[in-house]
């Protein structure tokens, strides 16, 4: 929910799941809480001997007949085109597989040199350190908390399901309403300065909204 839109295709992807593996998956309650560790979510609705099987059915049902309700959140073509100016690298760093991320990037039209998946909350860390992040955006308090523990300013945007003093409270340098606004405040700096930190952290109120 940085980036992309997944929840339709998650919420099919699920519907195919739960009929083809013959379960219950809450399907609202797994999009209320996207950016977790998706494993442990569903480990909440499924027996542990059938977690794979359920996991595979998934992954085959977002990659074919999902893949199409993917969409790009608004102003994401915008952010990275003011990443390419000032002459920084955008890299995606997620929860998702990296083959999921890739194929939904592509989807979309976005192009995004690095893609490293299949990591959450600390354990985006390693990624962000490996590629040199000047700052990291994220929809999820576990991105922020991450950010955090790479010593990389989070940037939190409200494009998710988490409120502007959650993003803040978990280690949130800043935090935007989306990512048009982080556009427009990028696309006002000159090329080869710094872009990690676009002001002063924004309640929930005010100009800051969901």
């Amino acid at each position: 929910m940085t980036l992309l839109d997944l929840r339709s295709a998650t919420s099919h992807a699920l519907r195919v799941m739960n009929r083809r593996c013959g379960v219950r998956v809450d399907a609202d309650a797994v999009l209320a809480d996207l950016g977790v560790p998706f494993r442990r979510q569903l480990g909440a609705w499924i027996a542990s001997e059938r977690l794979e099987a359920c996991l595979a059915a998934f992954a085959g049902a977002f990659l074919t007949e999902a893949l199409d309700l993917v969409t790009p959140m608004p102003g994401a073509a915008e952010l990275l085109g003011a990443v390419t100016r000032l002459g920084g690298r955008s890299a995606v760093i997620t929860g998702r597989s990296t083959k999921t991320a890739t194929a939904c990037l592509a989807r979309c039209g976005l192009p995004v040199p690095v893609a490293a998946g299949g990591v959450t909350g600390l354990g985006k860390s390693p990624a962000m350190i490996a590629n040199g992040l000047a700052g990291y955006v994220g929809d999820h308090p576990l991105d922020m908390a991450g950010a955090t523990a790479a010593s990389v300013p989070g940037i939190g945007v409200l494009t998710g399901s988490h409120r502007a003093e959650q993003l803040v409270g978990a280690g949130g340098a800043a935090v935007v309403p989306s990512l048009l606004d982080l556009a427009d405040w990028l696309s006002r700096r000159s090329p080869g300065t710094a872009a990690a930190d676009p002001g002063r952290p924004r309640s929930a109120q005010g100009d800051a909204h969901e």
